[in-house]
């Protein structure tokens, strides 16, 4: 199988992934375990005027498995 799975996500200002989006999956329980794995990392919130603040990013999960 080949394919990528495309999340559309908040980085929250308190260093937690929320609301996560699939945009484009993959079938045998991929997409689940990629927004499992989404909100599982862990980061510095970005600080605009001293304050910690939250920002959308889009995250790309690339599969090749033979």
């Amino acid at each position: 199988m080949r394919g990528r799975v495309r999340l559309r996500a908040v980085l929250a200002s308190d260093g937690a992934v929320r609301h996560v989006l699939v945009l484009e999956g993959l079938p045998f329980g991929m997409s689940e375990e990629c927004v499992a794995a989404a909100k599982g990392i862990r980061f510095t919130p970005a600080v605009k005027d001293g304050r910690p603040v939250a920002q959308f990013v889009m995250l790309e999960y690339n599969f090749n498995a033979y």
